[in-house]
């Protein structure tokens, strides 16, 4: 006869405090598959005394944070008798719990939550009704138990590491200085193995990492969040700062197939644990924007799974509804953003890219395919309030139309999706004062005029119009690819190749690491855009679709200005742009002065 263990499970509702508890009695089948005398994970869980402070009379909770993964790889548990079938992950991670939160009896007063079986997921009502409460789940949990699965590919080595690093070094700047000695090649590597896991590619991860005091567990290994941030932050740093780790740092990554973008995951989440602390909410649109490079299993999530992180008003006047389509997710989404923020920065997310042709163009694009990296607005821009009825300024006509790099042009003509075709500028009128400040207007439209850490780009970064002529690098190839694809745009008089002066020299290490750092920037900027000009002399970055004779527009309560396209009575919503000289408010200068310049947008 196995073993049977006591979990305690909860669902709360109505209100978090006077929670409704549900006890649930589960054992493992195959009780000879439990690991026997594992060593506690934590010293604070451990002991045959109360693992943790309680709270309550009844005890306290944790909130279980992992990833489902595959629906038809699973395992049985009993639960009050009753046969429950759960993945694979979730039963793994209950075992290993296990051993960790009971006292020598056998019985514990911490209970645990996890969305599996505190939450029926084949009832739409009750997932409506539960999604509204993540925040107060996670954020008042005892504990955030991160469940990254078990130990593999040396993760354990990469806890150990990251604690005795923790421990010897307490900054970041510290830790950083000693990179090349204290950042073994096993170690990285391990690292980048951690980084690429399955856990950190799921969207409801982000607000439970976010809002929680958590721990992460691996296996029987274990570290606190705040280790594992000093780790990622100084890697990223020895990147920029030590050519010696930098290159050790390119054979791992080709040892592993990783990539740098799999750190910066980990970064992004905690910039979103430093918002929530700092101000209990996320930017909107930077947020949503993370939500579309994650993964989940049904499409409404991407808003609904990031509810926690949104505000209070936010989230109180977003209803969770899963009996309406993603569309009408999406809409609703969007008048709620306008109507509670008082805004259309979420309009920066939308346009012709991303979302099926029948869908409003003003519908936000919450996929990852077809969609841009959203500029960078001055931190000191003063937004004008505006409404969903789009009052705004026409600024400009698109006059002159380059052409995206080759490699996403070819995507976009499989699809379909939008004009290729250069078009020359019929007029040579130049806002920028001569040669020289057309050159200047050049380099910091290609980079909306912002560094990689979104400040204001420097002066160096003039040397973008010198270019080096390599292949090896991402970055340095993709800006040689744009100019020559581009090469014959006339821009204010001159063709676009007659600003750029090739190095032919072998350029030494530091001129080539501080050219791959603005070429890092130019191509987060141009994917998937095009360099245009006005009919009124300015620069532009505008979206893959934009054409000849559509409007670039000031919309009152919007931090950046938008294409749009007049379809009769009505506009398309093309998407952002960024226009060189207007983007520190000098567009709504005559507004101010004159209201009745101002006119009415309606997006279709």
């Amino acid at each position: 006869m196995s073993q049977q263990y006591l979990l305690a499970f909860f669902t709360p509702f109505c209100t978090f405090l006077l929670p409704r508890l549900v006890m649930l009695v589960f054992s493992f089948l195959s009780p000879a598959a439990q690991v026997k005398n594992k060593p506690p994970l934590t010293p604070f869980l451990a002991g045959s005394s109360a693992p943790l402070p309680y709270r309550y009379y009844w005890g306290d909770y944790i909130a279980l944070s992992y990833c489902w993964g595959s629906e038809e790889n699973y395992r049985n548990i009993y639960v009050n008798g009753k046969l429950k079938r759960v993945t694979k992950n979730l039963w793994q991670a209950l075992h290993c719990l296990r051993s960790a939160f009971y006292d020598h009896h056998g019985t514990t007063h911490l209970k645990i939550w996890a969305n599996a079986l505190c939450i029926n997921q084949a009832d739409n009502e009750e997932r409506n009704h539960q999604v509204r409460l993540m925040r107060s789940i996670y954020a008042n949990s005892r504990l955030v138990i991160a469940w990254l699965g078990p130990e593999a590919g040396g993760s354990g080595y990469a806890f150990d590491c990251m604690r005795a690093l923790s421990k010897q070094y307490s900054t970041t700047r510290s830790l950083v200085e000693s990179s090349d000695t204290a950042f073994t090649n096993e170690f990285v590597k391990a690292m980048f193995r951690l980084a690429a896991r399955e856990y950190w590619r799921r969207l409801w991860i982000i607000q439970e990492v976010a809002l929680g005091d958590l721990v992460l567990l691996c296996g029987s290994y274990y570290c606190s969040w705040e280790t594992l941030a000093l780790v990622e932050r100084a890697i990223g740093r020895a990147c920029q700062t030590s050519e010696v780790f930098s290159s050790r740092l390119k054979t791992q990554l080709k040892a592993t197939k990783s990539s740098i973008s799999d750190l910066n995951v980990i970064m992004r989440l905690e910039r979103c644990r430093e918002a929530m602390r700092e101000r209990g909410e996320m930017d909107i649109v930077w947020l949503m924007r993370m939500g579309q490079v994650a993964k989940v299993g049904d499409d409404r999530d991407r808003v609904y799974g990031l509810l926690g992180l949104m505000g209070e008003k936010m989230s109180l006047n977003i209803i969770p509804d899963y009996n309406l389509r993603a569309k009408e997710t999406y809409a609703a989404f969007t008048k709620s953003f306008v109507h509670t923020k008082q805004s259309l920065e979420i309009l920066r997310l939308a346009g012709l890219t991303g979302n099926p042709a029948s869908w409003n163009t003003w519908v936000p694009s919450f996929h990852r395919q077809g969609s841009t990296n959203p500029f960078d607005p001055p931190k000191n821009l003063s937004r004008l309030d505006g409404a969903l009825a789009c009052r705004g300024i026409s600024f400009d006509i698109v006059d002159g139309v380059g052409v995206t790099h080759r490699r996403e042009r070819l995507v976009w003509m499989s699809t379909s999706a939008g004009d290729v075709v250069p078009a020359q500028p019929r007029s040579d009128q130049n806002a920028y004062a001569g040669t020289e400040g057309a050159a200047t207007a050049l380099w910091k439209t290609l980079t909306a005029n912002r560094d990689v850490n979104g400040e204001a780009a420097p002066g160096s970064y003039a040397e973008l119009l010198r270019p080096i002529s390599e292949s090896s690098h991402g970055s340095l190839l993709y800006i040689t690819e744009f100019i020559s694809s581009n090469a014959e745009l006339r821009v204010f008089g001159r063709r676009l190749w007659d600003y750029f002066n090739f190095e032919e020299a072998t350029p030494d290490s530091r001129r080539r690491s501080s050219y791959c750092d603005v070429a890092n920037q130019a191509r987060r900027c141009l994917e998937s855009r095009k360099l245009i000009t006005t009919a009124n002399g300015h620069l532009a970055l505008a979206p893959i679709h934009t054409k000849r004779g559509d409007v670039i527009s000031i919309l009152f309560g919007c931090s950046t200005p938008m294409v749009l396209r007049p379809v009769g009575s009505h506009h398309q919503l093309i998407g952002e742009a960024y226009v060189h000289g207007i983007m520190s408010g000098e567009g709504t200068v005559d507004y101010l002065r004159d209201r009745q310049k101002s006119e009415m947008f309606r997006l279709c």
